[in-house]
């Protein structure tokens, strides 16, 4: 940032974004409530067969 917009490194301050886990939690959860999740429907085991799902160290 400081590179792009050209001003001294020291004039940057960085705040983490405290919604980041729900966003993260929303946009995963999506594709198994779209396919009728948490029941078994066929729409679910066709197109989002999954036995494992892996998500990032970040997020858990």
């Amino acid at each position: 940032a400081a590179q792009r917009f050209n001003i001294p490194k020291d004039k940057i301050r960085l705040k983490q974004d405290e919604d980041v886990l729900d966003t993260w939690f929303s946009s995963g959860i999506f594709p198994f409530s779209s396919f009728g999740w948490p029941m078994e429907t066929d729409d679910l085991k066709r197109f989002f067969p999954t036995t494992l799902l892996e998500t990032g160290h970040d997020i858990l």
